[in-house]
């Protein structure tokens, strides 16, 4: 259905979450034909 990429950047405290993108399966949603996000 979807997948996450993470980019991680190396700091003094060890690892951190630079940024993070989902991609979506279009083709997985299209018999529901709704997305829903909770932020």
């Amino acid at each position: 259905m979807c997948h996450t990429i993470h980019q991680l950047a190396r700091t003094a405290d060890g690892l951190r979450i630079r940024s993070k993108r989902v991609m979506l399966d279009i083709d997985g949603l299209r018999p529901h034909g709704m997305i829903s996000a909770i932020l």
